[in-house]
């Protein structure tokens, strides 16, 4: 028999995710790494107007006023930035709830579970807590990628 027929629906739904978050990288890397490269243009108009190598605030924005090409270039990337952001956090939204598969999985084989029959999880939180904790987990995780990518990849 197929695997995909003796599967269960939650193995389809992880199958489901690894494939989505898989396609996200996909997405973020041959569509928005090409169009971020292209914007190393932006810094020679910045270096041009002798701005962007300042600590703290940004004169950017007051020159951007006066220099419509600088303007556009702000916006694009700040369009191509949210939409690569949003790539991110859907991808690591979805490797989460398959993190959390694994290790509810994990649990079972320990063991730990044998007499209870119930979940591992389920005797730590109960459900409404456990989606909550979902997603602070994947709110906290998005705004590292934000910082990290602010730090690192400006």
């Amino acid at each position: 028999m197929h695997p995909w027929k003796s599967a269960t629906t939650t193995e389809k739904y992880q199958l489901g995710f690894l494939v989505s978050a898989f396609a996200f990288n996909l997405i973020n890397l041959f569509v928005f790494t090409p169009m971020t490269i292209e914007m190393k243009h932006r810094h020679k108009v910045e270096r041009e107007e002798n701005i962007g190598n300042e600590i703290g605030g940004s004169k950017n924005q007051e020159v951007a006023k006066k220099n419509p090409k600088l303007a556009a270039m702000n916006k694009k990337f700040g369009m191509i930035h949210g939409l690569s952001s949003l790539i991110n956090l859907m991808s690591f939204g979805v490797l989460a709830m398959h993190t959390w598969y694994l290790a509810e999985k994990a649990c079972r084989l320990r063991g730990c579970m044998k007499d209870l029959g119930g979940s591992c999880f389920s005797l730590i939180l109960p459900k409404p807590s456990r989606l909550l904790a979902v997603s602070v987990t994947v709110l906290l995780g998005s705004i590292f990628v934000h910082y990290w990518s602010l730090l690192f990849c400006a």
